[in-house]
């Protein structure tokens, strides 16, 4: 679970999918399957992005649209995340 700095966003995590409410409305504003078990999410400074770490990726979303922005390339090559920082 992450909390953006704003306070506007809430982001879970679990079962291979990333859920981002909007914490003003309840609305889930993305429900993204990652097709990888996460161990690890942050917020972006600003809270535009959301920084998700697994044991095989890692990737960013744009929150207010849920889409990826960017994923590693490399699979496998980071090992087990525990924490994702900006």
């Amino acid at each position: 679970v992450a909390l953006s700095p704003d306070r506007n966003w809430l982001a879970m995590a679990g079962n291979n999918t990333v859920k981002i409410l909007d914490l003003k409305t309840l609305d889930v504003i993305a429900n993204k399957e990652l097709g990888m078990p996460m161990s690890a999410i942050a917020f972006s400074p600003d809270g535009k992005r959301l920084a998700i770490g697994g044991f095989t990726q890692l990737e960013i979303l744009d929150v207010a649209t849920g889409e990826s922005q960017w994923q590693s390339k490399r699979r496998g090559a980071f090992g087990h995340s525990s924490e994702v920082l900006w």
